[in-house]
């Protein structure tokens, strides 16, 4: 199945996905920050909100993939990281390339 619909705790549709964060040396996880993102922190069962107002692939936004098979196409350890793969539910404003996705909300 390409995407699979779930119901979030406040009755908004998500999509099913995995996400993957870098893991550092005292366990937390991470996504490594870009010139327009700063580096977010991550905890199991939390719900994150985008703190801009728009996404959009490649910028800016939570990325992650419809696919588990996708996921190291995009996101890969540099030297000496940890990448640790969780499953995500995504929701609020999401847009859709072939293999990977962007969204406002996430669900980890």
């Amino acid at each position: 199945m390409d995407k699979a619909l779930v119901f979030t705790n406040d009755g908004d549709v998500g999509i099913f996905g995995y996400k993957a964060f870098f893991l550092s040396n005292e366990g937390e996880m991470y996504c490594r920050p870009t010139i327009v993102s700063p580096r977010y922190y991550f905890k199991l069962g939390k719900i994150y909100a985008h703190s801009e107002n728009t996404v959009e692939l490649g910028v800016s936004g939570f990325h992650f993939c419809k696919k588990f098979e996708d996921v190291f196409k995009f996101h890969y350890p540099a030297g000496d990281e940890n990448v640790v793969v969780c499953p995500i539910v995504a929701y609020g404003d999401v847009k859709f390339a072939p293999h990977h996705a962007v969204c406002s909300h996430i669900i980890i």
